[in-house]
């Protein structure tokens, strides 16, 4: 066995879930890289953005929007609550359910590291011109409606 040999990688570089995969992975480097040092994950940061786009919406409703299961979404909620970036406050109609805001400092917050998911989204589509990019994003969504579809 040659260990300077290229390695072989067979067709697997032709299957669509390998490279989503891989565009995945740079693309959670890159927001590491990023936003790391503001203390933020991906996943805290949609769930941001979607409460204060939504005030007052249950973790449940935004959970579904995000396609996140419960069990992922209680410690993303519980650490934005920690970090006093938005709180839960009790719904009148369902005292089990609570709504969700952000806090001033949650929306500060927003505003303060939006620039750099502008910056990260510019990383992303450098090599694309405006109507790739918009193409990339509409076959990246048939892909997730026909994966979907398969869980009905």
């Amino acid at each position: 066995m040659d260990e300077d040999a290229p390695i072989d990688v067979g067709d697997v570089m032709t299957l669509i879930g390998m490279e989503l995969r891989r565009a995945q992975i740079a693309s959670t480097r890159r927001f590491g890289e990023l936003l790391g040092p503001k203390g933020v994950a991906p996943g805290q940061y949609s769930v941001l953005k979607l409460i204060v786009a939504n005030p007052g919406r249950t973790q449940s409703a935004l959970a579904e929007a995000l396609r996140l299961d419960r069990s992922t979404m209680v410690p993303i909620i519980d650490r934005l609550e920690e970090g006093g970036l938005v709180r839960r406050v009790r719904k009148p109609s369902d005292r089990r359910a609570y709504a969700l805001q952000a806090t001033p400092a949650g929306e500060a917050f927003l505003a303060e590291i939006e620039p750099l998911i502008s910056s990260l989204e510019a990383d992303m589509a450098a090599s694309l011109d405006p109507n790739e990019r918009a193409v990339l994003l509409k076959l990246l969504r048939r892909v997730t409606d026909s994966l979907e579809a398969g869980d009905r």
